[in-house]
């Protein structure tokens, strides 16, 4: 149960720090991360399975530009492309050694990508060819967020806030009123935007970047991303777990309960209440809720409610509900890797104790999730034949 936790902890089968997260529709996403990780999920709940990247450097940064083009960067100027959503992914010839930070898509043609020593990449066919722009600066950039075609900002080191009119061609240094290191950027409407970064740091803008004013975060943890789903609800992420929601653009925020105190890279919502936080240990948490408590969910007990029998078991086991929620479940029981390997929907409560068979499996550790709209349950069971 919850216990007024109301992000869930997803099976994403890898231990690599997930950098970066992007969602093509409410179903499909990706993550990248470490050692060239690229998850992929097409049932926004179910499983992520790695895909194959064709790179072991690390990977700091995701866009899709459609449902089926997407654009990944990286380590040592990695660039790789997908253009069949993320089945085959090809390396492409950056022209630099230097690790990239974040990437970004105007249209299908035009995209830029930031990195260290003020990097600034561009290409004007689909990420095949990428050309060197001139950034006026040799602090790192983190982020970069474009709110037209021709306008768009970067954020980096030592309070760092670059800014284009005109398409990349020149970048002009705006006055950011701090010297902490920024991490993130992002746009609600081509006046309005904010930058997260260091020391709880949370910057808006309401006038396209010429003036930024300082939020109270009520936090000195480090910010690691923002995102905004509209003009009013935003969140931002960062170490220890840490999740700060916004309903009324910025003014206040609030801190969420994620339920873990690994640190969170990435965070994205596909509508007002679904959203994902992919971080270190290759976490993913997942919220239906908004990352708030329902009425329902307040009143839910602070106990698990799983009863496994016997455990560890030959592969034949029951699984019990006691005073729980009387609703439908699901059962989802996922080996090691995080391989779905039985599934179970629309279980009624009056159908407990549910007998599962899982013999014909190997031996080891398996995950078994009960969920429904307002609750989940995970436990382990020992298969030892």
């Amino acid at each position: 149960i919850n216990s007024g936790i109301t992000w869930t902890t997803m099976v994403s089968g890898i231990s690599d720090h997930l950098f970066s997260s992007c969602f093509t529709d409410e179903n499909t996403g990706f993550a990248v991360g470490w050692n060239g990780a690229i998850l992929k999920t097409t049932t926004a709940w179910d499983t992520w399975s790695l895909q194959s990247s064709l790179t072991t450097n690390n990977l700091y940064s995701v866009n899709f530009i459609d449902s089926s083009n997407g654009i990944a960067v990286g380590e040592n100027g990695t660039i790789i492309k997908t253009i069949n959503s993320g089945i085959n992914w090809n390396v492409q010839i950056s022209g630099t050694t230097t690790d990239l930070r974040s990437v970004f898509f105007t249209d299908t043609n035009t995209g830029y990508a930031v990195g260290y020593w003020g990097t600034i990449l561009k290409t004007y066919n689909a990420g095949i060819n990428w050309f060197t722009l001139l950034s006026g600066t040799t602090n790192t950039l983190f982020s970069i967020f474009f709110t037209s075609s021709n306008t768009g900002y970067a954020v980096g080191e030592n309070g760092t806030i670059l800014k284009t009119y005109n398409s990349g061609d020149t970048w002009s240094e705006l006055t950011s009123g701090t010297i902490y290191w920024l991490h993130s950027i992002y746009f609600i409407n081509d006046t309005t935007g904010f930058a997260v970064g260091e020391h709880g740091t949370i910057l808006k803008t309401s006038d396209s970047g010429t003036s930024w004013i300082f939020l109270t975060s009520n936090s000195d943890i480090s910010l690691s991303s923002i995102f905004f789903y509209n003009e009013n609800i935003g969140y931002a992420v960062g170490i220890n777990g840490t999740i700060l929601k916004t309903i009324n653009s910025g003014s206040d925020w609030i801190t969420q309960s994620s339920g873990t105190s690994n640190s969170i890279s990435s965070i994205y919502f596909t509508d007002e209440n679904t959203g994902y936080a992919f971080g270190v240990n290759g976490i993913i948490l997942k919220t239906i809720t908004g990352g708030e408590i329902t009425e329902l969910q307040k009143t839910k007990r602070i106990i698990n409610n799983i009863s496994i029998f016997p455990n560890p078991s030959n592969g034949d086991f029951s699984i019990n509900l006691i005073d729980s929620y009387q609703a439908n479940y699901s059962i989802y029981v996922y080996n090691i890797i995080g391989t779905m390997i039985y599934k179970k929907d629309d279980t009624s409560y009056s159908e407990f104790p549910i007998n599962i068979n899982l013999k014909e499996n190997s031996n080891g550790i398996y995950l078994i999730h009960l969920f429904n709209e307002n609750e989940s349950f995970f436990e382990r069971i020992i298969i030892n034949k």
